[in-house]
């Protein structure tokens, strides 16, 4: 009995030291609960962990969807997973990001589909703490109407909730964006409908700081497949239009993300087209727009060079003014979808980017999407998505949970270059002639010249190692791919050609697989 209360008071110990210390978290997994399949949605931070919502197949055939709410520990372990649905309906959580917190419950507005009647309507749940429903709620379409789809919502001030979601008129070409407010009950107030002359997907919904409201929509003309724009409507607290704003250009433009800032401005978070790969698919910038509550651009931000299909999800505005995103991208023929994250500050520099996965490109050409992004109790961020893989035996989607510290790190002092706010000095890079860090040793560093040498320390024997290089954003450096020479012993030793990198600082990485070994800065100066 001893031993055992000893143990168990070493475990309390180090989860109290933890917690108290508020030392972050980390974690990469995958789950699929039902055995069918699964995608995540939204999550939110709580103190002890995470809620979320999901949309998985039937755990008895499989072939219907369920809404699923699930609760993750701190360490990523799965602590419920319930499942909403009847045999011969689809039951949709909403679009990306739809789950809000009020007080002490959650709301989450999705979709029904009853192919047995043949009808689509909106379903509004509110679930405990435990991911139990309190209240259902159904919301039909009108006489004027042929569906009603939910989408999204948010908490209001008042204690109540406002539904953002679409609604298709009797004739073809006829979608647009329906808000309806309810109170703490999820009793319907009252109901609006607006959009543009084309068919609009709602996506976003945010409370203003003058009560009104400010919806993020995404326009397309028809079934063309060139052009498509983000449009922003913001109405008075009453659901009445004030007024609306195209942030779309010539190409086939994001969807509209939004968050409020602590300025009490509207952010805007979408993907800018500058050019066309084939009809259908664009190659896009990540974009920020800052709009006042008149609906005037304060600032208009584009990140990083075009990339093929690059989609983002969502964002939220931290304590700190600043903001984080996420999303994901195509980065190669071998890793067809990678997510990512993107940190801002409040006036939209861009802090850090880096790109994650959880299987990845050859040979299993991992497809990979983060869909929704939460700050965490020890001030790091959380991120759920789906992942699997094209072929065999990954090939099954499995929702996909990320938890990296404050700077994107999935492991304790990572590569990505930036040290947690708090943590004391970073460790030492070295100067001069050889910087050594941890088992790597770097030389010459700084490097002026075109060769850099690279040398790993105390490899047990039978590592198949590699060695990347990294710039601080986490991208891959483009370099030639650099041959190892095995040492005596322990000692693995690589020569690489820089003369084709710009001047910043770098991170030199060796991994075994997918398992980071080593890490080391280096500077390129010329």
């Amino acid at each position: 009995m001893y031993i055992k209360h000893s143990i168990l008071l070493l475990i309390f110990i180090f989860l109290c030291s933890r917690a108290g210390f508020s030392q972050p978290w980390y974690f990469n997994e995958v789950y699929n609960p039902n055995t069918t399949w699964a995608a995540g949605l939204s999550i939110i931070g709580t103190e002890t962990g995470y809620f979320g919502c999901a949309i998985s197949g039937d755990s008895i055939s499989g072939y219907y969807y369920n809404t699923s709410t699930f609760l993750i520990d701190q360490e990523g372990e799965i602590t419920s997973w319930k499942n909403f649905g009847k045999d011969g309906c689809d039951f949709w959580p909403g679009d990306n990001g739809a789950l809000t917190k009020n007080d002490d419950c959650f709301g989450l507005f999705g979709t029904v589909q009853d192919f047995l009647n043949e009808t689509l309507y909106g379903l509004f749940f509110k679930f405990d703490y435990l991911g139990d429903t309190i209240l259902t709620r159904t919301f039909k379409r009108t006489d004027s109407d042929s569906t009603l789809v939910g989408r999204s919502c948010t908490t209001t001030n008042d204690g109540g909730f406002a539904l953002l979601g679409n609604v298709t008129g009797n004739s073809i070409h006829e979608k647009d964006n329906i808000l309806i407010k309810t109170d703490f009950y999820g009793i319907e107030l009252w109901r609006k409908q607006f959009g543009t002359d084309s068919n609009d997907w709602a996506n976003s919904i945010i409370q203003t700081v003058d009560n009104g409201y400010a919806i993020g929509s995404w326009t397309r003309i028809g079934s063309q497949s060139i052009t498509a724009d983000p449009v922003i409507f913001k109405t008075d607290s009453l659901g009445n239009l004030e007024w609306s704003v195209n942030l779309g250009g010539p190409f086939l433009d994001g969807k509209a993300m939004l968050c409020n800032s602590l300025d009490s401005s509207i952010i805007v978070l979408t993907s800018y087209a500058d050019s066309m790969i084939v009809p259908g698919y664009a190659y896009t910038r990540t974009n920020i727009v800052k709009l006042n509550l008149q609906g005037e651009i304060l600032w208009n931000k584009k990140y990083k060079n075009s990339q093929t299909l690059n989609y983002i999800s969502n964002i939220i505005c931290m304590d700190n003014g600043g903001f984080m995103a996420c999303g994901n991208a195509a980065i190669s023929v071998q890793l067809p979808r990678a997510g990512w994250l993107f940190r801002f500050n409040s006036d939209g520099d861009s802090l850090w980017y880096r790109d994650y996965f959880y299987y990845p490109e050859d040979p299993v050409y991992g497809l990979n999407y983060l869909d929704d992004i939460a700050i965490t109790s020890d001030n790091g961020f959380v991120s759920v998505g789906q992942a699997y893989t094209v072929y065999p035996p990954n090939n099954i989607q499995k929702m996909w949970v990320l938890k990296v510290d404050s700077v994107g790190c999935e492991i304790e002092n990572c590569w990505v270059g930036i040290e947690e706010p708090g943590s004391g000095e970073a460790r030492e890079q070295g100067s001069g002639e050889v910087g050594k860090q941890g088992g790597l040793v770097i030389w010459p560093n700084p490097v002026s010249g075109g060769v850099l040498s690279v040398k790993c320390l105390g490899l047990s024997s039978g590592i198949s190692c590699s060695l990347s290089v990294f710039d601080i954003f986490g991208r891959l450096a483009p370099i030639p791919g650099p041959c190892p020479i095995r040492g005596k012993g322990d000692v693995v030793v690589w020569t690489i050609d820089v003369s084709s990198l710009p001047p910043g600082i770098y991170i030199a990485v060796v991994k075994d697989g997918n398992t980071v070994l080593e890490s080391a800065k280096f500077v390129v100066a010329r």
